[in-house]
């Protein structure tokens, strides 16, 4: 049990295979040969063995005490779909989960403490080209978007676009172009 859906999902990011299917026995559900991992309200269950069938699983989430609704993060929205790896999202928010899904940010400290929050995924732009990885922080206010834009603009071989309260970094191994077509997809 997970203290709020945010919670959840970060950790359903965090422990569903690379090479897991998408499955629709809850609303974020992934599974691979040996366990399914589901995420739903404010829980994470993983099924380890054989997939249970929907009944099965949609029975068991029912009798979850304490089961908190809210909004997902506003982020989510933010991540572009075209050239997306499925499965390559994690939702990030501590410098933990960034450490481990975007280690070239750890000098950054991008203010997890002040309440960002980020997403980073790998992308393809072409078949003959090699995964990117994008990077989106979510910040309270503009300011703190602006003031960490500078930080993230240091790390070498980084690109970066701010847009309000979004700062969108495309990972080094992009050159400037394929930089420039995959940070033109992330609006705000």
């Amino acid at each position: 049990e997970m203290k709020d859906p945010t919670g959840a999902l970060a950790a359903w990011e965090w422990l569903r295979s690379p090479q897991g299917q998408n499955c629709n026995l809850a609303p974020f559900c992934t599974k691979d040969a040996e366990r399914t991992v589901v995420s739903d309200y404010n829980y994470l269950v993983v099924f380890n063995g054989p997939a249970p069938d929907k009944t099965q699983v949609s029975a068991m989430l029912q009798k979850l005490p304490n089961r908190h609704d809210s909004s997902l993060p506003a982020i989510l929205t933010f991540l572009p779909r075209q050239g997306l790896v499925p499965d390559s999202a994690r939702y990030v928010i501590g410098p933990v989960s960034l450490s481990a899904f975007a280690p070239e940010l750890d000098s950054t400290k991008p203010g997890f403490e002040t309440g960002a929050e980020a997403q980073i995924a790998d992308y393809v732009l072409s078949k003959a080209a090699p995964h990117h990885r994008l990077a989106i922080f979510y910040y309270p206010t503009p300011e703190m978007a602006r003031l960490h834009t500078i930080d993230f603009k240091l790390v070498p071989g980084t690109h970066v676009k701010r847009s309000g309260v979004l700062v969108a970094v495309v990972l080094a191994s992009a050159s400037d172009a394929e930089a420039d077509t995959l940070l033109s997809r992330v609006e705000y």
